[in-house]
């Protein structure tokens, strides 16, 4: 946040989310499970993003949530956004898991066409 506040540049939150490949689209559109998620999405975002512009003032936060492949949807949205950094947040359940990249950012960091930064939630034993 510093970064972007020393260069009066915008933050960009994506939340990337899809439902699991057990549902179907019909099933899912006749028991209106894609909307709960996706209203279940949003608030979670809005309420990061209201955290967050508490916590940093001077930055403009933006919040977009978007509906798909979790890499797809980061590189797209950081390609049509001319990102200069790409923020990835990881989240492990164990220490020795702590020291492995997660699918998700795998991806981002073999498609990224700007700097990665990958920030590890801390571990908690």
């Amino acid at each position: 946040m510093a970064a972007a506040a020393e260069r009066g540049l915008p933050v960009r939150l994506i939340h990337v989310w899809d439902l699991a490949a057990i549902y179907s689209w019909d099933a899912v559109n006749v028991a209106g499970v894609s909307s709960e998620w996706t209203e279940n999405a949003e608030r979670h975002l809005e309420n990061l993003a209201v955290e967050w512009r508490q916590k940093h003032p001077e930055v403009t936060i933006e919040a977009e949530l978007r509906r798909g492949h979790a890499v797809d949807g980061i590189i797209k949205a950081a390609t049509e956004s001319d990102a200069q950094l790409l923020v990835i947040g990881t989240h492990h359940h164990t220490r020795l898991t702590s020291f492995l990249l997660g699918s998700v950012t795998r991806g981002v960091l073999h498609h990224a066409t700007c700097p990665l930064a990958v920030v590890p939630t801390p571990y908690e034993s």
